[in-house]
Formats: structure tokens, sequence, C-alpha cells
């Protein structure tokens, strides 16, 4: 038998057990002030539109800068018109006029018609309109930014914080960290920061609630390797949402490129079972990669999710806002058994966060997105 079809297989019988046990009465209720962090809130600006003053060279700018000094903004562009050929670009520039990013006109990122900005450091950006042969049939629009700000951090478990750096976790858990990527997305007039992992050369796997429409996920920034605050993360840009589920709270997107170095995480056969050991991997309040060990472990391995099917199991690893989209890994084997996506807050009867079971989500994959089922699966290691 195939390492695909065996490992079909598995998943197969896991949903049917998992299926198999008593849903509770009561579905969940994801609260997005309990999970989300927020790092950047967004303001309308202008709008200002392009009037070129030039035929070729740069025809037009704009300066967008915050009242007061923040660490560093976005800019938001609408493309109203352009030209599939690259002799025609936008840039954007720190306001000391060095060079954040460039687009020519066939890039994918300008495709949908808009898009936003890297983060770019200091108070302000500039985006510039550049062509190299004429203006005619050309027309951006600057109309938001976005600014860094500092918000509170929704938690979950009480108790101490239990979460290391990674840098100092055991060395098998450093071994199953590299996947694992910080997210920052726009949604409803605010950045947030969630987590995922990749799951193919070139798929991350995270929550529907972080990237399960387009729109957010083609304003995502997803960084990979921001393991200490000294880090310089490798940032990639996604090009479009492959598969989401609300009732399954999982989004998976393709990225612009393939990351590589990093490798994929593996996912496991078997459904997590009462009081498994578990890591969780997570970028908690969008800090430096951290790693949940200490009193990880499944409590309850069977719980409602949000629809009210036993689709959910709890456990005790410590997580903040930010962490949704993490992998729950079996302490063991390193293998993802969940996918986290909800933390209780202090005060609850039942402190205990909630996962999906991994093979839910890959036996939903299946019927939605066959191909890309393959493509996970086939990658699995």
């Amino acid at each position: 038998m195939s390492r695909m079809t065996a490992a079909s297989v598995a998943f197969g019988l896991l949903v049917g057990a998992i299926a198999a046990c008593p849903a509770a009465a009561q579905s969940l209720q994801i609260e997005p002030e309990k999970v989300f962090y927020t790092d950047m809130k967004v303001a309308a600006v202008g709008p200002f539109v392009s009037s070129p003053t030039a035929t070729t060279g740069v025809l037009w700018s704009r300066k967008v800068a915050h009242p007061t000094a923040v660490p560093a903004v976005r800019v938001h562009v609408q493309v109203r018109q352009g030209r599939p050929a690259a002799d025609w670009r936008i840039r954007i520039l720190d306001l000391s006029g060095d060079e954040v990013e460039s687009f020519t006109g066939g890039s994918p990122v300008l495709a949908p018609g808009e898009f936003w900005s890297r983060e770019v450091p200091g108070r302000g950006a500039e985006v510039e309109l550049i062509s190299d042969t004429t203006a005619q049939g050309l027309e951006i629009v600057v109309d938001q930014y976005a600014y860094r700000v500092i918000s509170p951090i929704p938690s979950s478990i009480s108790g101490l914080d239990q979460r290391i750096p990674i840098r100092r976790a055991p060395q098998d858990v450093r071994g199953w960290a590299p996947p694992i990527a910080r997210i920052l997305f726009i949604s409803g007039g605010e950045q947030y920061v969630c987590t995922g992992f990749l799951v193919a050369p070139d798929l991350l796997l995270t929550n529907d609630h972080c990237l399960g429409n387009a729109a957010a996920a083609l304003s995502a920034l997803i960084e990979f390797g921001f393991d200490s605050l000294d880090a310089t993360p490798t940032t990639f840009r996604v090009s479009r949402l492959e598969a989401a589920s609300a009732p399954l709270d999982y989004a998976l997107v393709r990225l612009s490129h393939a990351p590589t170095g990093f490798g994929l995480a593996a996912l496991a056969a078997a459904p997590a079972a009462e009081d498994q050991a578990l890591v969780v991997i997570e970028h908690p309040a969008g800090e430096y990669k951290q790693a949940s060990i200490d009193d990880c472990k499944v409590r309850h391995a069977s719980r409602p999710g949000t629809e009210g099917g036993a689709t959910d199991f709890g456990h005790l690893c410590d997580t903040l806002g930010g962490s949704s989209g993490s992998p729950v890994l079996d302490r063991a084997t390193g293998r993802v058994v969940g996918l986290h996506h909800w933390g209780i807050p202090t005060g609850s009867t039942e402190p205990v966060n909630q996962g999906v079971h991994i093979g839910q989500v890959l036996a939903d994959l299946r019927t939605k997105a066959p191909a890309v089922y393959a493509e996970v699966m086939g990658n699995n290691p």
C-alpha cells in the first residue's frame, strides 16, 4: 500500500472514530475579541488619486504619515487602471527615501486590484507610480494606512505563563519549529496576528477566523524564522485561498513562493487521546516563536466544535491571543494532532483550550479540494 493510500485509510478511521463520539448540546462560539491580538489600527486618508505630472519616470508620488511617532505603518493601494506589463511599477519607500518593496505591472500582487504594503519602519511611507514608457492607462489610489498600536493581550489557561522561547526548548521541539510562521493580516479596520504552519511546500494551514476570506488572506504577511527578538524573518505573501471551513475553523492558503529551508509539519494518523502529552509551538501576541510544554496535555479527547459536533479536543497548553492557528503536536513524535483555535479566558468554569482534530480538517479538505488534499498527503513526512 502506498504512503498516501495508507494515510488516507488511517485518517478515514480517525474521522469515523471521532464522529461516533456523542456531541455535546452546546456549540463553541469563537469570539474574535477573545482570540485575536491587534497590533495595528487602520485609518482612512484621502483618497489620493494619482495625477501624473510626467510622461515617463516618476509619474506621481504621495507621502502618508501618522500624526505621532509609531514604529511602523502599512499602506493600502488600489490599482484602478494598469496593464500586465513590466514597463511600469509601484514603489513603496520609507520617509527617508529607502525602498521597502516594488511591484511591476505583471506582479500577481497587483492582479486583485488592491494590496497592502509590507510594514514600513517609522511613522509613514511614500508611494510612487513609475513608468518607463507612458503614463496612459495607469491610475492608482492611496486610501488607507495601518499604524502600530499596543493592545491588551487575550489570554487563556489561568495561572503562571509556561511558554518558553523556542531557542530554549529541548532539541527535538526546536527541530519541529521551522515550518511554523507568524501571520500578520488586516481585517475590519485592524491588523491581527495569528500562527500557521506549512503542510506542503507552498501550502500553509491556519484558522478560518484568521485567513478564511480572500481579502484577509491577500493582505497577509507570512513570516518564517521569527525565533527571537534579534531574528530577521523571511516574509512571504499569499497568492490565493485554497480551502476554508467555518465549522472546522481552518483555512489553507497557497503562498506566492515556496519557502525553502523550513521543512514541513508532519501530520498524525491518530486522534488526540485523553492525557496525551502535547506541545504547542506558537507566536503568542505576535511575539517571537515560543513553545508550551509543561502541563501541556489533552483534557477531554472529545469536545463540541463551532457547530456542536465532536470535532474538537480540549488541551491545557498555555497560549495567548495570536496563537490561533498553531499546531498542537504529540510530544512523543512531533506529529500534528490538532489545530489550536480557541483559548478560554481566566474565570471560566472549565479552563481548557480547544483544538480541532487534524483528521477532521483533512477529511473536509479531501471532499472540498481533492487535488489539494492529495498534495498535502503526498508531502506528509
